[in-house]
């Protein structure tokens, strides 16, 4: 990911944060730092950077249409969103597909070890 689709990213997620309130955007950011730095702790060069990074900033774009509305599920809302703005940024299928499913199973519990490692596996350099 360079710079410039960085920024798009980032700008995207702020703004729709932002309409959560105050503390939303601070979260996504610590979200997506410590989301990069637990990378680092597990073999170098298996997880993609590109998709882990993109989730964290985008996981919660949704969360204030979520707080409208209790029949909404930000997870699942979101990951459309994410979705229709990556595949507008013109992102590759693969990592638009990544996103979309890390952003989605971020609102359900797994309920074992094995789907916690499935979710996991989408993250990783195949």
């Amino acid at each position: 990911m360079n710079q410039a689709e960085r920024e798009s990213i980032e700008k995207y997620a702020k703004d729709e944060t932002d309409k959560l309130g105050l503390y939303a955007w601070p979260h996504v950011k610590r979200v997506s730092r410590l989301s990069l730095h637990m990378a680092e702790m597990v073999d170098e060069g298996r997880v993609n950077l590109d998709v882990l990074e993109v989730s964290a900033l985008l996981h919660d774009i949704a969360k204030h249409l979520e707080e409208n509305d209790a029949k909404v599920d930000h997870g699942f809302l979101g990951a459309k969103m994410a979705e229709d703005f990556l595949k507008k940024c013109g992102f590759k299928r693969e990592i638009v597909q990544a996103v979309s499913h890390a952003i989605r199973a971020h609102t359900h519990t797994p309920l074992n070890l094995t789907q916690l490692r499935q979710r996991f596996s989408m993250m990783l350099i195949t």
